[in-house]
């Protein structure tokens, strides 16, 4: 088959799914964006000469704008063009849309109902609830308009699509209430790729070169938005600072600055932010921690599965989350036993979980192995694939 695969945000388990896909003699051209600031990406080395896949960078005019909501829109739609044009040239079986904004996702779905191209949406976000949610605080009465505008157009396209692919059952009530047809639906969890994170010694030469070696690690790597609270990790090094402990964080934008910022203010030498590197670091940086942190909003939970925790599990890292308990994440950390869940309205709570796991090595351990174990009988990418494959097969 000839399988478009989108994704916009450039991730590496979609990457891996394409690489595979491509092992099995389909046509894949794999569409990102690469004008991105502050994602981390997948790799897209071509694969060997007798396998048939394409990685194809879209470039933006500039690098996107994501504090303006109105150059973001612009972008979104050229984002759009630009894949529009790629699926032409590439003239696919099927599309399989991921991580897209709804203007940019909106004129790919159309052109493939007119071209009668079965549009797969591999849904990993409710983009317009978290658009609701975060626009309504900022700005009431506009930000509420946007926000039923794009729901309306959210609901449209997933009605309209021929597949939805949900990565958690917690989104099949939207989805119910906006009527998409159960039959309609998969729910296939993400994944992270394994074999591009290993479990490696603490006292890496990562450790080494970053100052590491003999202290106490809290790490958290990946993007930090509006759907997050830096704070939380602010309030984590001023309650480990006389402890010596060290949070380091890896990420880019807006909200790294404000972290750094606050660590000027207070003072705090142990709150450490740095860039992403190439993601064949990000294996070792991850060994290097003691504990591995990812953070959520509370109503951000209705609309969004924080990723890194699947990377975080390849590890053998035991996970802190500041994540409500009915999220995915969370239900997977805490019924595995591979780390501690706070609810993000309790920083104290989260602090001194952060402090049980430093003072207590054994369960750091147990917790850890536990976490490992669930990344190597989950994350089969030939399992996974089987799924894929199957389901583009019945779509087409």
């Amino acid at each position: 088959m000839r399988i478009f695969v989108n994704d916009f945000g450039g991730y590496p388990f979609p990457s891996q799914l394409s690489h595979q896909l491509a092992a099995r003699k389909h046509d894949i051209r794999h569409a990102y964006c690469d004008s991105l600031a502050g994602t981390p990406t997948g790799t897209y080395a071509e694969t060997e000469t007798h396998l048939k896949a394409t990685f194809f960078p879209i470039h933006l005019k500039q690098i996107q704008q994501k504090s303006s909501l109105f150059k973001r829109r612009a972008q979104d739609i050229e984002y759009g063009k630009l894949a529009v044009a790629s699926i032409e040239q590439f003239n696919p079986d099927v599309v399989i849309s991921a991580n897209t904004p709804l203007n940019a996702q909106s004129i790919i779905l159309d052109h493939c109902q007119r071209n009668q191209i079965p549009f797969i949406y591999w849904l990993q976000d409710l983009i317009s609830v978290a658009i609701s949610s975060i626009l309504s605080k900022k700005l009431p009465v506009f930000g509420n308009l946007v926000g039923q505008h794009y729901q309306r157009l959210e609901r449209r396209l997933l009605q309209q699509s021929q597949h939805v692919i949900a990565i958690s059952d917690g989104f099949l009530d939207k989805l119910r209430d906006w009527k998409v047809n159960r039959d309609q639906i998969t729910i296939i969890e993400n994944w992270a790729p394994i074999d591009q994170f290993p479990r490696l010694e603490r006292n890496n030469d990562w450790a080494q070169r970053n100052g590491l070696v003999g202290k106490f690690v809290y790490m958290y790597s990946g993007t930090l938005s509006l759907k997050h609270d830096p704070q939380l990790l602010v309030n984590l090094a001023l309650a480990t600072r006389d402890r010596g402990h060290i949070v380091l964080i890896r990420t880019q934008g807006e909200a790294a600055q404000w972290v750094r910022e606050q660590a000027k203010v207070h003072s705090l030498s142990n709150l450490i932010v740095q860039p992403f590197g190439p993601l064949e670091e990000t294996a070792h940086a991850f060994a290097s921690a003691d504990v591995l942190v990812a953070i959520l909003e509370p109503e951000a939970s209705h609309f969004s599965v924080p990723s890194k925790v699947l990377s975080y599990l390849c590890a053998g890292r035991p996970v802190l989350l500041a994540v409500p308990e009915n999220n995915l994440a969370a239900r997977i950390v805490t019924q595995n036993h591979a780390g501690i869940v706070a609810d993000p309205r309790s920083p104290e709570v989260f602090v001194e979980s952060a402090i049980k796991l430093a003072d207590d090595a054994s369960l750091r351990a147990s917790m850890g192995n536990n976490a490992r174990h669930y990344a190597e009988n989950h994350f089969d990418i030939n399992k996974i694939a089987d799924i894929f494959e199957q389901l583009v097969a019945r779509v087409k």
